[in-house]
């Protein structure tokens, strides 16, 4: 954070071994509005910082939740009035921009750092004022008296400890950012691994396939045998091969009719046809 970042502060410019009283508790006030002041800037600077988080996560939040409920009315308004004619697609629409806000709201931290901003600034807070109370509870105690070189130390090392508590607050906020960051990243790579492969399945759902029959004792039919796809004669073969191709893919159902030794027989088999592949098939006529 810029604002703790190291400075200096003033500080009288004899030697210290000849300061007088005076310079001395200068010198400790100087460290005093050094510490606080540091305190201050972090505070000021998470209330500044937080408006902006928290004005971009409650529009993306509210709209996430104003899609969600679209997504969810659509289909009813659809089946209450037989003459509305929104497509039902618009639904998964919805849904894909109220998660698309959630995502980008996630990623930019804008809700989880208005929070975390907040709390922040609070312990600071605390801190800063817990620190204030001790500092003039010792300054009344002193008040009057030569300060000791032991009570000098006292209060050099209060101001050492309170700064390292408000560098511990913002380094705290800074890994809890850290932590929620890289998260968010690995959501976003898990999502576009995910995204990548529903994109391929559905290009190879796009795609046509083939089956390859093999019929193993189709040279003894009299005459030609015949294939059927789904309940529909395809053509009449030869041999012991037949071949069918532009199927999409999907379950179909091959049956094969023919005559052997003048009588009818068949088979009859689901086959899996894959998008882009040719599928092969042995069948016995029987």
């Amino acid at each position: 954070m810029e604002d703790l970042k190291p400075s200096n502060f003033k500080m009288p410019t004899t030697n210290m071994l000849l300061w007088t009283p005076e310079e001395t508790t200068q010198a400790i006030e100087e460290l005093y509005n050094y510490v606080t002041d540091k305190a201050k800037k972090a505070i000021d600077w998470y209330y500044f910082k937080r408006n902006p988080k928290r004005i971009f996560g409650l529009i993306l939040r509210y709209s996430s939740m104003v899609f969600i409920a679209l997504a969810g009315i659509l289909p009813v308004l659809i089946t209450i009035f037989d003459y509305c004619k929104i497509n039902p697609a618009w639904s998964a629409i919805a849904v894909s921009l109220a998660v698309f806000m959630i995502g980008i709201d996630k990623f930019g931290g804008f809700t989880s750092g208005w929070i975390r901003y907040v709390v922040a600034a609070q312990k600071l807070n605390q801190a800063l004022e817990e620190f204030r109370f001790t500092w003039e509870s010792d300054k009344h105690r002193l008040a009057g008296t030569t300060i000791s070189s032991e009570e000098i130390k006292t209060l050099v090392n209060n101001c050492k400890i309170f700064l390292q508590q408000v560098q511990s607050i913002v380094s705290e906020e800074t890994q809890k950012w850290v932590a929620e960051f890289q998260s968010a990243l690995n959501d976003i790579e898990a999502a576009a691994k995910v995204a990548a492969e529903a994109a391929k399945a559905t290009v190879k759902a796009k795609e046509v396939g083939a089956i390859s029959i093999t019929v193993t004792n189709g040279v003894f039919c009299g005459t030609p045998w015949s294939v059927f796809l789904d309940g529909r004669i395809v053509s009449d073969y030869s041999g012991i091969t037949a071949s069918l191709t532009n199927l999409y893919p999907g379950i179909v159902t091959i049956k094969i009719t023919g005559i052997i030794n003048g009588k009818n027989v068949q088979d009859e088999k689901p086959v899996k046809v894959t998008g882009g592949e040719i599928t092969t098939v042995t069948m016995t006529l029987s």
